[in-house]
């Protein structure tokens, strides 16, 4: 079947299309308003859980403290409570991670970066039975898994389910660069853990990266379908020192709970069972994406209908050494029930984010946050990330092999903190309800909260708010506020009492930059400007800016 074939085969499944569907706010909810700076963190595969009536949100307060938000969904009340237990330093590394079994215990594993296991987790019944009032008598104290083997260094546990509920978890022992994974099943009536084995090792040699002794698997994520079969990818990262060393896309999938592991052929490349954990020297590539491409590590991964995975994650479009040199966007890599794999860059990679209004402070592995994806029910394709402190979603249908991708911004921000802000997958499979935990910053800290999306028209988009950046004799720059909803910009320019014309439309179209210098100025002129957002329902101006050009400027309402 061609991929061709595919994309009808696919629009026939879904019937109704999700095109131009958008997420619209419904509310925000403050979870904690003096809350540590790194509470979400990409390593997080599961940071909202919601159970029945209520929403489970673990956090550090502002003081470091281990908390626990418990919000009731039918009165919108939160309920917090604070464990014993405070993050030693400030490192952004030390996320926490939340967990539910069949027998209704919430598990809570925290405070990881090369770590003995720290955890802890409810009585049975705590969800499926909840408490009138949470208090931290319904958790043990800090524990471990109470395994035989080592259970450290330990970094960035994630918790899991299978098809029938069962709980899985994942942690790295060793350091970035030299650790191999270990996977965990947990049995819910002795609420005790079996470790599976080591399903990723370090060992092996990659010539790429002079040739390399070591290295670790940073995973996308790690994820059950209907059948019980459990797909993972991954990227290996060669050294601690830089995330340059990162390489290629890898997939493999376990038939039997994770003992034994296939690659995308189908031909075995790991058996726990033998001590043949995956390695680098198995046939695993689905995607080139060699050394010195900036490929980020720890992206994240869902399933389509197919129970195909797909992968949000970001790159440069080149090879450098230098980061400086690097041309960094958003890619989606996917798979095809046909076992080919597809990879396609999200926003406009002839645009220099750099260079084009996002704020160069923000340089660095935090210039393009990761972001979460999720599947509607027609199968289109949602991805949602932070660039510069605003959200930002996107949105591919089915229909087009999820190729049609438009972006548009989600909310104008601002918000602040660590990357990977994971979705409360719980209540988008059961109500439709996009929950995203958020930090948002205040003048003395960080406010924790969760803002609320639903599936909506979409409406028009809001007005932009326009201002002038900079001028001088031969140009203006013009930047602005982000529209919700927007998916383009249209500027328009008239001399004073003249008519307005178009200087440039679809400005930012599947990218997100917020500035504009025009060039097209005469010196000691005075110009009107109007930034009209557009969308595929309509279009929003913005009040008028009136500039001169020997450097003058104001704002005035139309």
């Amino acid at each position: 079947m061609t991929f061709e074939d595919q994309n009808e085969k696919q629009a026939e499944q879904n019937g109704t299309e999700s095109a131009g569907k958008m997420f619209s706010l419904k509310r925000e909810r403050l979870l904690s308003g003096e809350a540590w700076a790194f509470n979400n963190a990409p390593w997080d595969q599961r940071k909202v859980v919601t159970v029945g009536d209520y929403q489970y949100v673990p956090y550090w307060n502002d003081d470091g403290v281990l908390s626990l938000a418990r919000r009731a969904l039918p009165t919108d009340s939160v309920q917090c409570i604070q464990f014993d237990w405070r993050v030693p330093d400030e490192d952004s590394h030390r996320n926490t991670a939340l967990g539910t079994d069949n027998d209704g215990r919430l598990h809570l594993a925290y405070d990881h970066h090369d770590d003995p296991f720290h955890y802890r987790y409810s009585s049975s019944g705590f969800l499926t039975d909840p408490p009138s009032s949470v208090s931290t008598g319904d958790f043990s104290e800090t524990t471990d898994m109470g395994l035989s083997g080592p259970e450290r260094p330990v970094t960035y546990p994630r918790f899991f389910n299978d098809q029938r509920g069962t709980l899985f978890c994942e942690y790295r022992i060793g350091s970035s660069g030299d650790g191999d994974s270990y996977l965990h099943v947990h049995d819910s009536p002795s609420n005790s853990w079996t470790r599976i084995g080591t399903v990723f090792s370090s060992a092996g040699t990659y010539e790429p990266w002079n040739g390399s002794a070591s290295r670790n698997a940073y995973h996308h994520d790690w994820t059950f379908d209907d059948t019980g079969r459990l797909h993972v990818t991954w990227t290996w990262r060669e050294t601690w020192e830089t995330w340059r060393s990162n390489h290629d896309i890898h997939y493999a999938y376990s038939d039997d709970g994770g003992y034994t592991w296939c690659n995308n052929d189908g031909t075995v490349i790991g058996d726990v069972n033998a001590d043949d954990p995956i390695r680098v020297d198995d046939e695993s590539v689905v995607v080139d994406g060699p050394a010195r491409s900036w490929l980020i590590n720890q992206g994240t991964q869902a399933l389509d209908s197919n129970d195909q995975p797909h992968i949000f994650t970001s790159r440069s479009t080149d090879s450098t050494t230098d980061f400086d040199d690097a041309n960094r966007h958003y890619i989606h890599y996917w798979r095809t029930t046909d076992g080919q794999w597809h990879e396609q860059y999200i926003d406009d990679t002839s645009v220099d984010l750099s260079t084009v209004g996002i704020d160069p402070t923000r340089a660095g592995d935090i210039l393009l946050d990761r972001g979460d994806l999720l599947f509607d029910d027609n199968d289109a394709l949602h991805v949602y990330t932070v660039v510069d402190g605003r959200l930002y979603a996107g949105v591919a249908t089915a229909s087009s092999g999820w190729t049609d991708w438009t972006l548009y911004c989600l909310h104008e921000g601002p918000f602040c903190g660590m990357d990977g802000r994971k979705h409360d997958t719980c209540r988008w499979e059961n109500e439709s309800v996009l929950s995203i935990p958020l930090e948002r910053p205040r003048e003395n800290g960080t406010a924790f909260v969760l803002q609320e999306y639903s599936i909506v028209g979409p409406n028009d988009p809001s007005a932009p708010s326009l201002s002038v950046s900079n001028e001088s004799s031969s140009s203006v720059e013009l930047s602005w506020t982000e529209a919700r909803g927007a998916e383009s910009y249209t500027l328009h320019r008239r001399p004073v009492d003249g008519d307005f014309e178009v200087v440039a439309d679809e400005i930012a179209e599947n990218s997100f930059y917020t500035q504009y210098t025009d060039t097209r100025v005469s010196s000691g002129s005075d110009y009107e400007y109007r930034l009209t957002a557009v969308n595929s329902v309509g279009e929003t101006d913005s009040t008028i800016v009136r500039v001169t050009t020997d450097g003058s400027s104001n704002a005035a309402m139309e």
